[in-house]
């Protein structure tokens, strides 16, 4: 049986050395799964399509009566598989395969499996009597650790060379956190993770780090599973039904860094900023498209990368899905954020949606734009949403915090915000068109086409263009 590669015949040689490192780790991943299947993993592999142009390489598995007179196609074979793990970043497997070589030029089946073994991550099937022994069978190295609270710990990690961050939900005396597969409610990262996967809904796509695979375990057992989202998904259907509970998560990395401590650094320039959140309204709108509320968006939980412009939204844990099939579960109630980038009415305690989320990015605007000042106005902000009603009035509220102590800078610290709400290409000016549009009703919001042209039109804002 044939396992097909991610690049195509004709000039194969430079096909394949132009694969980045996702698709070369992504065709060794597939030669992995075939190799690993019951009886497969035998025989020579041997490359064909190499010259048939537009056409996908292939390798199959050969006999040795099979490639007498072959040699110039061993050679490729064993040329295109050590550029492949040259491309994925396995420098320590092409080293390991170069050295099962030696001075031939055929690469066994069994050998490649070996290789591919211990350094792609294959979690089919990883178990372990504990949390502990999971990740070490899982090959998971632990790193620094990047924040620690009431729900866990967040580490970097290495899983098979490949930079992930864990995510653990267990504490000395905590339960995991109860899984469901139910959405009326604020859904877990486990059913948001299956809904914004490319490979389970191709055409979509939505830069938000998701869950790549799940800790889980049943209530009241020790033994943990490693689980992707689909799996997942099989699990809390499957009968007769079982509490299980999620212990961890394993994500990828987010490229860049982190927002906040970019703009602490002074890392960002205007057009950064620009780029910042233009991406971050570009992806809260995809996600108001499938009727996604992120409810936990602030400079935190947004990552910058300089090198591609990208922004990259993480921390899905309150996502909220609502479903065509029950309109009620278009907004919710219930409370949860950062206080100081949280909508009035999430602070109220009244039924909201994705207006929450465009509140946030207006919010994450005017930080970006006066830094420690966006930040302490953001709390005078909160404070007088708590102290009266504010929650259809948002431009008002922004207008009574910073007026607050006059127009003299010595007695009022918003002072200088002043002059940029009056220009048009400032992000100040983009926040107060998103604070007009945020206190629209949430049963306007409720309808997710309505909030399309309202992100739509946002989009086409002065400051979001660039120059």
């Amino acid at each position: 049986m044939p396992i097909q590669l991610t690049a195509q015949g004709g000039d194969f040689r430079a096909n394949v050395q132009a694969l980045n490192a996702a698709q070369a780790r992504q065709s060794l991943q597939k030669i992995q799964a075939h190799l690993s299947q019951p009886g497969k993993g035998t025989g020579t592999l041997t490359l064909f399509n190499r010259t048939k142009a537009g056409a996908d390489l292939t390798l199959e598995r050969k006999s040795r009566l099979q490639l007498l007179g072959r040699g110039e196609r061993l050679n490729d074979t064993k040329d295109t598989l050590l550029t492949l793990l040259d491309r994925a970043g396995l420098s320590e497997a092409k080293a390991e395969l170069a050295q099962h070589l030696g001075t031939r030029n055929r690469v066994g089946a069994a050998a490649m499996l070996a290789i591919l073994d211990r350094h792609i991550f294959n979690h089919r099937p990883v178990r372990g009597a504990s949390l502990e022994k999971l990740l070490d069978n899982a090959f998971v190295e632990r790193g620094a650790l990047l924040g620690q609270g009431g729900f866990g710990a967040v580490h970097q990690v290495k899983v098979a060379g490949e930079p992930m961050v864990l995510k653990t939900f267990l504490g000395e005396k905590q339960a995991g956190l109860p899984l469901s597969n139910q959405r009326k409610a604020t859904t877990n990262e486990a059913i948001a993770a299956y809904l914004t996967s490319r490979k389970n809904h191709p055409g979509f796509e939505v830069n938000v780090i998701q869950p790549k695979y799940f800790i889980v375990r049943a209530t009241g057992r020790d033994e943990h599973r490693l689980v992707d989202p689909l799996e997942l998904r099989t699990l809390l259907k499957q009968k007769p039904k079982v509490a299980w509970e999620c212990a961890g998560l394993l994500m990828p990395a987010a490229k860049g860094g982190e927002v906040t401590d970019l703009y602490r650094r002074s890392r960002l320039t205007p057009e950064n900023k620009r780029q910042i959140i233009q991406g971050t309204l570009e992806t809260v709108m995809k996600l108001n498209a499938r009727g996604f509320i992120h409810r936990d968006l602030k400079p935190d939980n947004i990552f910058f990368d300089h090198a591609s412009g990208q922004t990259t939204l993480i921390d899905t844990g309150m996502l909220h899905k609502s479903t065509k099939r029950d309109p009620a579960s278009a907004s919710v109630s219930e409370s949860g954020g950062t206080p100081a980038f949280m909508h009035p009415r999430i602070l109220g305690g009244t039924q909201h949606g994705s207006e929450v989320d465009l509140y946030a990015t207006a919010i994450t605007a005017l930080v970006l734009e006066h830094g420690q000042a966006g930040v302490d106005l953001a709390s005078k902000m909160e404070e007088i949403a708590n102290a009266r009603d504010t929650e259809d009035n948002l431009v008002e509220l922004l207008a009574l915090a910073v007026g607050t102590g006059g127009r003299d800078p010595k007695s009022n610290p918003f002072a200088t915000i002043r002059p940029s709400l009056k220009d048009p290409k400032s992000l100040t000016s983009f926040a107060v068109a998103c604070l007009e549009q945020a206190g629209r009703p949430a049963e306007e919001w409720a309808d997710r086409a309505t909030a399309q042209g309202i992100y739509a039109q946002l989009l086409q804002h002065p400051s979001l263009q660039k120059a």
